[in-house]
């Protein structure tokens, strides 16, 4: 999720997030900034003010954007997944609870966890 830029002399403008990357991931992206607008925590006080003034869909994506900028550093090692990515993913699936891991599909934490290391892992 990236801005698009348009640039002519001097002025720059940006334009709409383009739908870059695995559509996998985008979603789950957006599933858990979607369930953090719903929790207590300081994203949620951040995009509850974009979602007054824009729809609660764009304050999702904006969470969504700022949670891969702050996680993007610190994934740069997937091949050998270190102590910092399983943790990453443990405080993810907390966050989004045991029922809506169900929901989505997944028999657990620990499900949740080895599945999208292996997402991760076949990432072309």
């Amino acid at each position: 999720m990236r801005r698009q830029t348009h640039q002519s002399g001097e002025s720059v403008g940006f334009g709409e997030l383009k739908r870059h990357g695995r559509g996998s991931l985008r979603a789950l992206l957006i599933q858990a900034s979607k369930r953090l607008l719903k929790t207590d925590n300081p994203l949620q006080k951040w995009g509850l003010g974009i979602a007054l003034r824009r729809r609660v869909n764009r304050a999702a994506v904006a969470v969504a954007r700022k949670l891969t900028v702050a996680l993007k550093g610190r994934w740069s090692v997937v091949d050998e997944p270190g102590q910092t990515l399983l943790t990453k993913l443990h405080k993810l699936a907390t966050e989004l609870g045991v029922a809506t891991l169900k929901e989505l599909g997944y028999a657990g934490k620990e499900d949740f966890r080895q599945k999208k290391l292996y997402i991760l892992k076949t990432y072309p």
